[in-house]
């Protein structure tokens, strides 16, 4: 009785969930917290397995397998405890590996880490609260995000952020989600059951994580965001040209927000056949000082060697730069101007 009803609710279970905080970069206070949410589902599968395993090893047990009785029952509440709360565990990732979107579907994290200009982002995270990412993509149609948030709102979860967008005829969903401890379970079970319906089944990710920044974590935007601009690019499509366009933008040391890019088929003036025109858009920023002139004379010379048309236009202005400094969209367009007349004297109209 001790055991079961002192020992375990204010040792045992308390001791677990601290340590668990602990060692993944919590505090003993995040443990004590996420303890008080599960504490009557927890004492509840304890008891389930023990009080009858104890009954059974006092009763029927002869005295010399009572201690590979108990040892066989804690292996097995070990497995069920380590299933219940031990597959939520959120490891820490390294910032730069977490952007390795390519490596993990979860580790597209450090996009949520960089929203802010500090390396304490305003918005903030309940820590108490269990928060998970969920991936999904599958073939398009009607009613594909309204299934998923049914499901989070039937387990009172909350979504904090969410992109969605289509390539080609599939859909691609990415939301963070947060939910009590005590929630969490189902609305992650219920999410996944949506693979298996529908007559086109989509595949299903939900991982769980941890979207704040611990105070070992080192933001690459800790000293705030320099330049933001948007990103504009098209003409005639070759293989190597988003290569040589982000290769472009890495050496002007621009980190990529947001891209996307697609083709379509533009019949010449005069001409019978088609040509396949490449589209690009997205939004870049740089963490240090930009000079906007020399990047104006780059982004110039890169259009001239690839016969394309590309703009970078700031969106605000470089808090290192007074108001009455110039802006980069001016430098842009004088280096697009020669850019157009170099492509006029191609035979291309371009105003």
């Amino acid at each position: 009785v001790l055991d079961q009803f002192v020992h375990h609710p204010l040792a045992y279970f308390p001791a677990f969930y601290s340590l668990k905080e602990v060692v993944n970069g919590g505090s003993i206070s995040d443990g004590l917290a996420k303890y008080s949410k599960n504490y009557q589902e927890d004492l509840v599968a304890l008891w389930k397995l023990w009080v009858p395993s104890t009954i059974i090893n006092f009763t029927f047990m002869p005295m010399h397998m009572r201690i590979p009785w108990v040892a066989t029952t804690s292996l097995l509440w070990t497995c069920i405890l380590s299933y219940m709360r031990g597959g939520d565990d959120v490891m820490p990732l390294d910032p730069d590996e977490a952007m390795n979107i390519g490596g993990s579907q979860g580790r597209a994290l450090k996009e949520t880490y960089d929203l802010g200009v500090s390396a304490k982002p305003e918005y903030s995270y309940d820590k108490t609260k269990e928060h998970q990412l969920v991936t999904i993509n599958g073939r398009d149609r009607i009613g594909f995000i309204q299934e998923v948030t049914q499901q989070v709102a039937e387990n009172a979860g909350n979504v904090l952020d969410v992109k969605a967008y289509k390539v080609g005829r599939e859909g691609v969903l990415i939301m963070l989600l947060e939910s009590d401890p005590s929630t969490a379970k189902a609305m992650r079970k219920s999410i996944t059951s949506l693979s298996q319906k529908g007559s086109a089944p989509v595949q299903v990710s939900v991982q769980s994580t941890q979207p704040w920044l611990s105070d070992t974590d080192s933001p690459r935007c800790k000293d705030g965001i320099a330049f933001t601009a948007h990103l504009k690019a098209t003409g005639p499509d070759r293989p190597g040209l988003l290569r040589d366009l982000t290769r472009f933008l890495s050496d002007q040391n621009l980190d990529i927000m947001s891209f996307s890019c697609n083709q379509h088929l533009v019949r010449q003036p005069g001409h019978e056949e088609t040509q396949n025109v490449f589209q690009m858009s997205g939004v870049v920023r740089s963490f240090e000082a930009v000079d906007r002139s020399a990047l104006a004379d780059a982004l110039h010379d890169f259009n001239a060697n690839h016969n394309c048309r590309t703009q970078i236009v700031e969106v605000e202005d470089d808090p290192a730069t007074p108001p009455s400094g110039p802006r980069l969209s001016a430098e842009a367009s004088h280096g697009l101007t020669a850019t157009w007349r170099d492509l006029n004297r191609r035979g291309c109209h371009v105003a």
